[in-house]
């Protein structure tokens, strides 16, 4: 059996039409080895009409005339049969077994087909309806489609620190809206995923890996087996974003630049299986992969703590509780300073030491300095 999709609209040049094609060979290769003979796309122009009612007939002639006689044809309609996957695979295998020669799935355009291509129709399908679950497990059903996401990153109200980013950001006219300058091609993706997929793991990479999962069980964290299997990919995937490229060659010395302890940091929004673990996960898979940053984020936190503790004070109490945050801040720019080199660790230092900065003028009875 044939089938055929004829859809109102062309698709331009860009992601959407390469991964329609990207999927039509991925349907044709494997329909051929259960008896459907090939797989096509056949667009027709949208119609120029200025009323809705001669459009939609003119695109409903322009797709009649497209559809082979004797073909079953499956009309996508919102007010269709809604069919589960294994209905709808044993339909066609039914009508490919009965000897159909096509089939002929008709995507209309905004304005809907004509009735009388509609009463002419084998099956009229309600795709998005299809995907609903029934009340009946319904639970279990969404667990497993959530287990799917392999990246899982809550969002939380902002805390003190945060508010007081925000708050900033807002003053100073910064609209928090990201900027994409590059694009990229699916070709590019696939070579990407290609490179990322072949990075080698570190010994250390093992190690951290290891200690995470058995410390992870030791919290009764147990994500399924599948996040458990992907989780390398994840970590190989982070590290070719973080520059990772499997070798470097430097005066004739190579040396393996593949998946560290630290890239493993990004499975911390991996490896919980319920939403109220996520933060135990954190905790377990930051301490394993990266330390610093571990006690880069406590210090950070102890930090903040110390100067939310002015909020509401006024007078002789406020410069009493100033004088001990500063000697506190300064305390916690030392542990910083102690620290092993990082990024991380240079960011957090300046934070603290502008905290001191903001925080000292209090000591002495006077306002904080405008940012």
């Amino acid at each position: 059996m044939r089938i055929t999709i004829v859809a109102v609209g062309r698709l331009k040049q860009g992601p959407e039409r390469q991964l329609a094609e990207r999927y039509l060979e991925r349907a044709a290769k494997g329909g051929r080895t259960i008896g459907f003979r090939a797989v096509e796309i056949v667009e027709v122009d949208d119609s120029r009409a200025r009323e809705a009612e001669r459009r939609m007939l003119e695109e409903s002639i322009a797709i009649a005339n497209v559809i082979p006689p004797g073909a079953s044809v499956v009309l996508l309609d919102e007010r269709g049969d809604a069919l589960d996957s294994p209905t709808f695979a044993q339909t066609l295998g039914r009508w490919r077994d009965e000897g159909r020669a096509h089939c002929v799935f008709v995507v209309g355009g905004p304005d809907g087909l004509a009735p009388g291509l509609r009463d002419k129709a084998t099956l009229r399908l309600a795709l998005g309806v299809s995907n609903e679950w029934s009340p009946d497990g319904c639970e279990t059903a969404l667990a497993a489609f959530f287990d799917r996401f392999l990246f899982r990153k809550g969002v939380a109200p902002v805390g003190q620190r945060g508010l007081r980013r925000l708050l900033e950001k807002a003053r100073a006219g910064d609209a928090c809206r990201p900027a994409f300058p590059d694009k990229i091609t699916l070709a590019e993706v696939d070579q990407a995923h290609a490179e990322a997929m072949a990075l080698p793991v570190t010994n250390g990479a093992q190690k951290a890996m290891w200690d995470i999962q058995i410390e992870l069980r030791h919290e009764k964290i147990q994500p399924s087996d599948r996040r458990t299997m992907k989780a390398y990919k994840a970590a190989r995937a982070y590290a070719y974003l973080c520059g990772a490229r499997g070798v470097i060659a430097s005066d004739g010395v190579t040396v393996l630049d593949g998946v560290r302890a630290e890239h493993l940091e990004i499975l911390r929004h991996v490896l919980w299986a319920a939403p109220e673990q996520a933060k135990k996960c954190a905790t377990v898979v930051m301490k394993h992969s990266n330390p610093t940053g571990s006690r880069v984020t406590e210090l950070l936190t102890q930090a903040d703590d110390k100067v939310d503790s002015l909020t509401g004070l006024r007078g002789e109490q406020l410069k009493h509780q100033a004088a001990v945050v500063v000697a506190a801040l300064e305390g916690v720019a030392g542990q910083l300073d102690a620290l092993p080199p990082d990024p991380r660790v240079s960011a957090a230092l300046a934070y603290v030491r502008g905290q001191v900065d903001t925080v000292r003028p209090q000591v002495l009875g006077m306002a904080p300095a405008e940012g």
